[in-house]
Parts: structure tokens; C-alpha cells; sequence
């Protein structure tokens, strides 16, 4: 033979072909065995022995539930070039979180939005004037001044690991 199909298919590709896997949906998996060592960043960490032990969730099913909302996460990174050193640094990040987005329909709920900034100060650049006293006295739009651009992505780590967006 001189072409062979199916050749370049991964193997996750013809899994996820050869169980129906389109689209988002509710998988239910028998005889899971927890992994001892994570692998991933997941909460959670199981696996299966066979593929036959995984299927796609009928919506009969008496289990099926709808879609859990989800965490979105909007994020806005500014830089300004370094003219001394001749490479870009990142001044401002700023993020809206929206906690409870529905995926299957309009998402009515502002409240569950909330919103950041981390700004640091530049090097050889003063800071507008009472920009410390506005900044300590925003209460609706929290913004934080860091001192350094390395505190600044630290922190904003930190925020984005206890967010934890699914988008």
C-alpha cells in the first residue's frame, strides 16, 4: 500500500471520534483509580483503564445536570519601551472577572463582576500628584501600586491562581 488512513491521527483524536466526544458535554467514567503523583494543575486527578469505561452522559440520564457556570476572566497587560535598556517593560494590568457566566444562555447577573489593577511606578518618572491618595481611596475599582515590575506580575499570579478563570 502506498497510503495508509488514519496514519497522522493522534491517538486522543480517534478518542475523542471514536466516542462521540463533540461539543461540550458530560462525561460519566467506571472503575476510576485515583493517580498517587499530579500531573496537571486539575483539583482533581483520575484515570481509567480502558476506554470502555468512559462514555458520553445521555441527557435522560436521572444525573445529568445542566452546565456549571463559568469563571471568565478579561485581562488588559500596557507596556512602554525602555529606552534605556531597549526592551519593553509592563506597566499597568488590569482584569474584570465575571464569577458566574451561563454558556448556554444570557448571563443577567452584574453583580458577580469584579475587577483589578496593579500598577507600578517607572523608573526616573514621577507619579502623578495624588495618585497614592486616589488610588487608597477608590473603593469601587480597587487599584494597587507596586513597587516593581516583578512584585506587580507576582501578584497578579497570586490573583489569577485564586481566580482560578476557566476562560
Amino acid at each position: 500500500y502506498h497510503h495508509i488512513f488514519g496514519t497522522n491521527t493522534s491517538s486522543v483524536e480517534r478518542l475523542i471520534i471514536k466516542k462521540n466526544l463533540m461539543g461540550p458535554c458530560w462525561l460519566t467514567f467506571k472503575n476510576i483509580e485515583a493517580n498517587s503523583a499530579k500531573k496537571t494543575w486539575c483539583t482533581f486527578e483520575c484515570q481509567v483503564q480502558s476506554p470502555r469505561d468512559m462514555f458520553v452522559t445521555p441527557q435522560d440520564d436521572p444525573n445529568f445536570q445542566p452546565p456549571p457556570p463559568l469563571v471568565v476572566l478579561s485581562l488588559k497587560i500596557q507596556a512602554c519601551m525602555n529606552l534605556a535598556e531597549r526592551k519593553n517593560e509592563i506597566v499597568a494590568v488590569s482584569g474584570v472577572v465575571h464569577t458566574r457566566v451561563d454558556c448556554n444562555g444570557a448571563t443577567p447577573n452584574p453583580e458577580s463582576v469584579q475587577s483589578f489593577t496593579l500598577v507600578r511606578k517607572l523608573q526616573n518618572v514621577g507619579l502623578p500628584l495624588n495618585f497614592e491618595e486616589l488610588v487608597k481611596q477608590s473603593t469601587n475599582f480597587p487599584v494597587k501600586l507596586e513597587p516593581s515590575e516583578r512584585s506587580m506580575l507576582g501578584n497578579l499570579m497570586t490573583k489569577l491562581t485564586f481566580i482560578d478563570p476557566d476562560i
